[in-house]
């Protein structure tokens, strides 16, 4: 593997990454936003889709979206305050 290349197909524990941004409550509007999200043109072309992340915390829990990121097998990336979901199952490699 190259310097330049990292390869992110590591086991990530779920149960951490739970307990750090909490496991969330089921509620209506959480449903909604998370159905905005994954039912987008985007993400069902297996695109990318983005979400501020104060917008993320007055809709529905951080560990709650991740719960459902993971549940479908994608990828999710924290940039600056975005929060950017990679909807393709396939293998995340960072090439630089």
């Amino acid at each position: 593997m190259s310097s330049n290349r990292f390869d992110f197909g590591g086991d990530w524990d779920e149960r951490e990454l739970l307990a750090r941004f909490g496991d969330g409550v089921s509620t209506r509007r959480g449903r909604k936003f998370l159905d905005r999200i994954f039912e987008s043109k985007m993400a069902k072309a297996g695109g990318i889709v983005r979400r501020k992340r104060s917008s993320i915390d007055n809709q529905i829990t951080r560990g709650k979206l991740l719960e459902e990121v993971m549940r479908r097998g994608f990828h999710i990336l924290e940039i600056g305050d975005q929060w950017v979901i990679i909807c393709n199952k396939g293998k995340l490699q960072l090439i630089i």
